[in-house]
């Protein structure tokens, strides 16, 4: 009997103890949309459009995950300020692709990646620029029908600990 009631005491003060913790962070999801034949046959007449990303997102200095077109990922970070980027290569990017934010604790993000790409008649097309631009749940939800959480071997070692599992666009609470 007292087993039973140090147990039942014990996962009460560990639940009241690790609240706090989980309250003091934020869920930020990043995407790339998926390739849409339509949307780039119309592109294609065009000399400039946006595509879906294909590289890496890092937080500050931190490698999160490899993205490629049709996938998200969620991390929970912790709130304060952060400086998202994207970069097509392992290397850390440059702060022109950056995105600055402050997470709040308890609050959702769904960042957008795209990449721009340029073509001309005699030119094939060009990826030269990358953005990362914050949006709502339903847009997010809207974009992502039919996307695939990354795989966990394109995510960095050091960011699987804060990688949210088994996420997916379902609602907005």
């Amino acid at each position: 009997m007292f087993r039973k009631y140090m147990a039942a005491t014990t996962l009460i003060f560990a639940a009241l103890i690790c609240r706090p913790v989980i309250a003091q962070n934020a869920i930020v999801t990043f995407y790339s949309i998926p390739d849409q034949l339509s949307h780039e046959l119309k592109e294609s007449v065009s000399l400039f459009g946006k595509t879906s990303f294909r590289g890496y997102a890092f937080d500050g200095d931190q490698q999160l995950a490899h993205l490629s077109a049709g996938r998200f990922i969620a991390f929970e970070l912790p709130a304060g300020h952060h400086v998202f980027s994207a970069t097509l290569h392992k290397h850390h990017a440059n702060g022109k692709y950056a995105l600055a934010v402050e997470l709040k604790p308890g609050e959702r993000y769904f960042i957008r990646m795209t990449s721009k790409w340029k073509s001309a008649v005699v030119v094939p097309v060009v990826l030269y620029d990358h953005q990362l631009e914050f949006v709502t749940c339903p847009v997010a939800i809207q974009e992502n029908a039919g996307s695939h959480s990354v795989e966990a071997k394109q995510v960095s070692s050091n960011a699987r600990v804060s990688m949210v599992q088994g996420a997916a666009f379902q609602t907005c609470d």
